[in-house]
Formats: structure tokens, C-alpha cells, sequence
């Protein structure tokens, strides 16, 4: 492979450019990395959501490109294949919210789901779920043992979640919590919602 990691100091011309920056610093330099490659994957949160009135409600800051979300594709291929393949800048998923989201994608897209109940999410995840900053969550002495909530409101990947299984002027409302586990990767996402019309197992599972 010819996949390299450079400072973004040494940053020099290529094909593709994966930024694996901390969240909120990729979108206040966007351009010049535009500059350097002709597609750029962003593992942070800074282009996830296409509304920058919810950055400060579930990020805290204020978008400082908003102009550039309406250009960025949330990298899920099994949602947006067609997007993906022309896009210029791609907005890698969270790992609970993709969890979340691959699951109730097709009772979404179904119409099954009753849009007037809560969907509630309760989704377990391993250290490497922590993001790249040391920390209690991350370090094993903290973790052994030891079943804990972590972010059980707020999660920002409640609002990747409703962006998603949302549409048609649907927003649907999400219960999200996560707890931490003693594992080092996967995560389990557990599902409750309420369907419009009565269902067999068989309908479900052909859904």
C-alpha cells in the first residue's frame, strides 16, 4: 500500500486524503485540504450533519464552513452508494450511530415504523468506540470489570441517527443512550419501536 500518515503540516498533493483530526479543527481548514486532494474522508464529526443550526445544540460549537455541508456525503454506502461515488467530501459515520442506523434503516424506508412513538436505542460498545483521546473510557484498568453509562443523554449520535431514518418532513424522535463494556471492539445495538400495522416475524425479516 502506499496509504501514508503525515502531519498536516507535510501534507503534500494525493489522490485521497483521510483526516483524522479532532472534532472542530477540519472545519475551520476545509479549503486547503480541498486543495491538496481530489477526495477527502473525514473520520471527525465536522461535516456529519447537514443543518449548522444543530452544530451547537449537539457539538457545542458554531459551524465556521456551514456553506460546505450541503457538498458533504455521509459515507454510508448501504444508504447514499450512488452519492458516494461522485462525492468530493465524505463525512465518516459514527460507530454507534452506524450501528443504530444499519439496523432500522429498512423498517425506516419501509414505512412501518409509527412516526408518532419513539424509537429507543440502547447500544454497548468496546473501548475502541472512545475516539482516539486517552482517557478513563479508553484505559483498561477503568474498564475491567466494569459495566458503566457513558453519555447516556445528549449522545451526539442521536442527531446522525435522526438525520438518517428521518425523511419526508419526518423526524423521528430518538432515545439514544450507550453503555461501556468490557471489550475492545464491536458494538450491540438494541432497537425498541412500535410498528403502524401489526407485522409477523416473516414480514419483518423479509423487510
Amino acid at each position: 500500500t502506499q496509504l501514508k500518515f503525515s502531519h498536516p503540516d507535510a501534507l503534500e498533493r494525493c489522490d485521497l486524503l483521510f483526516l483524522c483530526l479532532p472534532h472542530g479543527v477540519a472545519a475551520g481548514s476545509i479549503a486547503g485540504y480541498l486543495e491538496l486532494a481530489d477526495v477527502v474522508i473525514d473520520l471527525s464529526a465536522d461535516f456529519r450533519r447537514r443543518d449548522a443550526a444543530d452544530y451547537p445544540t449537539w457539538y457545542g460549537w458554531q459551524h465556521p464552513c456551514a456553506d460546505m455541508l450541503a457538498h458533504s456525503v455521509y459515507g454510508m454506502p448501504e444508504l447514499h452508494r450512488a452519492e458516494l461515488a461522485t462525492a468530493r467530501y465524505i463525512a465518516s459515520p459514527g460507530c454507534t450511530a452506524t450501528a443504530a442506523i444499519l439496523g432500522l434503516a429498512p423498517l425506516a424506508q419501509s414505512g412501518l415504523l409509527d412516526s408518532a412513538m419513539p424509537i429507543v436505542i440502547e447500544a454497548k460498545t468496546g473501548s475502541s468506540g472512545s475516539g482516539g483521546e486517552a482517557g478513563p473510557s479508553s484505559h483498561h484498568p477503568e474498564r475491567s470489570g466494569v459495566m458503566r453509562s457513558y453519555k447516556p443523554t445528549g449522545h451526539r449520535h442521536t442527531a446522525e441517527i435522526m438525520q438518517e431514518l428521518g425523511g419526508d418532513g419526518w423526524a423521528p424522535t430518538i432515545a439514544f443512550s450507550v453503555t461501556a463494556v468490557e471489550a475492545v471492539r464491536g458494538i450491540l445495538s438494541t432497537a425498541h419501536v412500535f410498528t403502524s400495522e401489526r407485522v409477523t416475524d416473516k414480514q419483518l425479516w423479509q423487510v
